[in-house]
Protein backbone atom coordinates (compact mmCIF):
# COMPACT_ATOMS: atom_id res chain seq x y z
CA UNK A 1 0.00 0.00 0.00
CA UNK A 2 1.36 3.31 -1.22
CA UNK A 3 1.28 6.69 1.49
CA UNK A 4 0.03 9.57 -0.05
CA UNK A 5 1.03 12.48 -0.10
CA UNK A 6 -0.09 15.94 0.01
CA UNK A 7 -1.03 16.08 -4.10
CA UNK A 8 -2.82 12.73 -3.83
CA UNK A 9 -5.34 14.12 -1.00
CA UNK A 10 -3.05 12.78 1.89
CA UNK A 11 -1.82 13.91 4.94
CA UNK A 12 -0.84 17.33 4.65
CA UNK A 13 -3.50 17.99 1.37
CA UNK A 14 -4.98 21.21 1.36
CA UNK A 15 -8.74 21.68 1.45
CA UNK A 16 -9.86 23.84 -1.57
CA UNK A 17 -13.22 22.96 -0.93
CA UNK A 18 -13.61 21.41 -4.49
CA UNK A 19 -16.30 19.53 -4.74
CA UNK A 20 -18.21 21.39 -1.96
CA UNK A 21 -21.78 22.99 -1.87
CA UNK A 22 -20.94 26.48 -3.50
CA UNK A 23 -22.41 28.38 -1.22
CA UNK A 24 -20.35 27.83 1.51
CA UNK A 25 -19.47 30.64 3.69
CA UNK A 26 -23.38 30.89 3.66
CA UNK A 27 -24.87 27.42 5.53
CA UNK A 28 -24.73 29.18 9.00
CA UNK A 29 -27.54 31.56 7.15
CA UNK A 30 -29.08 29.09 4.79
CA UNK A 31 -30.36 26.49 7.27
CA UNK A 32 -32.31 28.59 9.18
CA UNK A 33 -33.80 30.48 6.29
CA UNK A 34 -35.22 26.73 4.97
CA UNK A 35 -36.01 25.72 8.54
CA UNK A 36 -37.97 29.03 8.63
CA UNK A 37 -39.57 28.73 5.02
CA UNK A 38 -40.83 25.36 5.72
CA UNK A 39 -42.47 26.00 9.33
CA UNK A 40 -43.87 29.16 7.76
CA UNK A 41 -45.44 27.22 4.44
CA UNK A 42 -46.70 24.26 6.99
CA UNK A 43 -48.05 26.71 9.24
CA UNK A 44 -49.95 28.90 6.61
CA UNK A 45 -51.02 25.60 4.73
CA UNK A 46 -53.29 24.30 8.27
CA UNK A 47 -54.55 27.98 8.99
CA UNK A 48 -55.52 27.93 5.56
CA UNK A 49 -57.01 24.49 5.67
CA UNK A 50 -58.41 24.49 8.90
CA UNK A 51 -59.61 28.04 9.55
CA UNK A 52 -62.66 30.07 8.95
CA UNK A 53 -60.97 33.36 7.03
CA UNK A 54 -61.73 35.47 9.96
CA UNK A 55 -60.36 37.84 12.60
CA UNK A 56 -57.00 36.65 14.02
CA UNK A 57 -56.54 33.93 11.28
CA UNK A 58 -56.68 35.71 8.55
CA UNK A 59 -53.88 38.12 10.50
CA UNK A 60 -52.16 34.59 10.98
CA UNK A 61 -52.17 33.66 7.59
CA UNK A 62 -50.75 37.30 6.06
CA UNK A 63 -48.11 36.79 9.12
CA UNK A 64 -46.91 33.14 7.74
CA UNK A 65 -47.47 34.16 4.42
CA UNK A 66 -44.93 37.43 4.32
CA UNK A 67 -42.46 34.77 6.88
CA UNK A 68 -42.57 32.45 3.53
CA UNK A 69 -41.53 35.08 1.34
CA UNK A 70 -39.03 37.07 3.33
CA UNK A 71 -37.14 33.47 3.43
CA UNK A 72 -37.44 32.15 0.44
CA UNK A 73 -36.39 36.11 -0.82
CA UNK A 74 -33.50 35.71 1.29
CA UNK A 75 -32.20 32.45 0.46
CA UNK A 76 -32.42 33.70 -3.36
CA UNK A 77 -30.63 36.57 -3.00
CA UNK A 78 -28.24 34.48 -0.83
CA UNK A 79 -27.58 32.36 -3.53
CA UNK A 80 -26.66 35.34 -5.68
CA UNK A 81 -24.31 36.53 -3.39
CA UNK A 82 -20.36 36.31 -3.54
CA UNK A 83 -19.14 33.19 -1.87
CA UNK A 84 -16.34 34.07 0.53
CA UNK A 85 -14.99 34.96 4.01
CA UNK A 86 -13.52 38.83 2.79
CA UNK A 87 -15.43 41.99 3.88
CA UNK A 88 -17.45 42.54 0.79
CA UNK A 89 -18.62 39.11 0.51
CA UNK A 90 -19.97 39.29 4.15
CA UNK A 91 -21.84 42.68 3.57
CA UNK A 92 -23.18 41.20 0.38
CA UNK A 93 -24.79 38.58 2.29
CA UNK A 94 -26.08 41.20 4.68
CA UNK A 95 -27.64 43.22 2.24
CA UNK A 96 -29.31 39.93 0.98
CA UNK A 97 -31.12 39.43 4.30
CA UNK A 98 -31.53 42.71 4.97
CA UNK A 99 -33.97 43.01 1.28
CA UNK A 100 -35.96 39.63 1.87
CA UNK A 101 -36.77 40.73 5.47
CA UNK A 102 -37.80 44.38 3.33
CA UNK A 103 -39.46 42.15 0.60
CA UNK A 104 -41.69 40.05 3.03
CA UNK A 105 -42.80 43.13 4.86
CA UNK A 106 -43.77 45.05 1.46
CA UNK A 107 -46.04 42.03 1.28
CA UNK A 108 -47.25 41.38 4.32
CA UNK A 109 -48.24 45.86 4.47
CA UNK A 110 -50.14 45.29 1.32
CA UNK A 111 -51.98 42.20 2.13
CA UNK A 112 -52.77 43.63 5.38
CA UNK A 113 -53.94 46.84 3.44
CA UNK A 114 -55.82 44.44 1.46
CA UNK A 115 -57.95 43.23 4.35
CA UNK A 116 -59.17 46.59 5.40
CA UNK A 117 -59.94 47.56 2.11
CA UNK A 118 -57.14 50.41 2.23
CA UNK A 119 -55.78 48.92 -1.28
CA UNK A 120 -55.56 51.21 -3.76
CA UNK A 121 -52.23 52.09 -6.43
CA UNK A 122 -51.88 55.50 -3.50
CA UNK A 123 -51.32 53.58 -0.71
CA UNK A 124 -49.58 50.58 -2.41
CA UNK A 125 -46.73 53.17 -3.85
CA UNK A 126 -46.81 54.68 -0.23
CA UNK A 127 -46.01 51.62 1.63
CA UNK A 128 -43.50 50.55 -1.37
CA UNK A 129 -41.69 54.25 -2.02
CA UNK A 130 -40.15 54.15 1.76
CA UNK A 131 -38.77 50.50 1.22
CA UNK A 132 -37.42 51.81 -1.90
CA UNK A 133 -36.08 54.73 -0.51
CA UNK A 134 -34.19 53.21 2.52
CA UNK A 135 -32.85 50.67 0.27
CA UNK A 136 -31.23 53.56 -1.87
CA UNK A 137 -30.23 55.36 0.91
CA UNK A 138 -28.27 52.01 2.69
CA UNK A 139 -27.05 51.04 -0.89
CA UNK A 140 -24.93 54.09 -1.73
CA UNK A 141 -22.49 53.35 0.71
CA UNK A 142 -20.87 56.46 3.31
CA UNK A 143 -18.76 58.51 2.10
CA UNK A 144 -15.97 60.12 3.93
CA UNK A 145 -16.84 63.71 5.10
CA UNK A 146 -13.54 66.48 4.94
Amino acid sequence: RRVQGPREGGAGAVDRGVGKDPGRGTTGLIRPLVLTTLISAVALAVIVLTQEPAGASVVLAIGAASLTVAAVASLVLLRLAPVGRSARARWSRLRALRRGVEIGAIVGLIALLRVIDGLTPLTALFVVLPFAVAEYVLSSGATASR
